[in-house]
């Protein structure tokens, strides 16, 4: 909907307002689509963020350092940093363990 008001704006000065709620908008979007895919065609990316050409999106994933494959025709996404909760689901499982060991030793 925002996209299309872009068209509807009362006067041309709006657009200037208008630009940035739409680089807002795909660097929101991008920010999502990197945490929810690995990669994406080149097509797919083009639609989900919001560009007219190849161009601006090859700019785009160059700005936001994610890996282009011309061949594949795909962008591929950092990766996210791996998720620091498992690691402390392990310490927990040793602490219960080793509290465990203490009331055998207690009983």
């Amino acid at each position: 909907k925002v996209w299309q008001a872009r068209s509807e704006v009362p006067t041309p000065e709006y657009l200037f307002f208008m630009d940035i709620l739409m680089t807002t908008i795909r660097n929101e979007v991008a920010s999502c689509v990197e945490k929810s895919y690995l990669s994406l065609p080149f097509d797919d990316a083009k639609s989900v963020l919001f560009f007219s050409s190849l161009d601006e999106l090859l700019k785009f994933a160059q700005e936001h350092q994610w890996t282009v494959s011309p061949s594949d025709k795909r962008i591929t996404f950092k990766s996210a940093v791996e998720d620091t909760r498992l690691f402390q689901g392990e310490n927990i499982m040793k602490q219960a363990l080793s509290y465990a060991q203490e009331l055998e030793r207690i009983v």
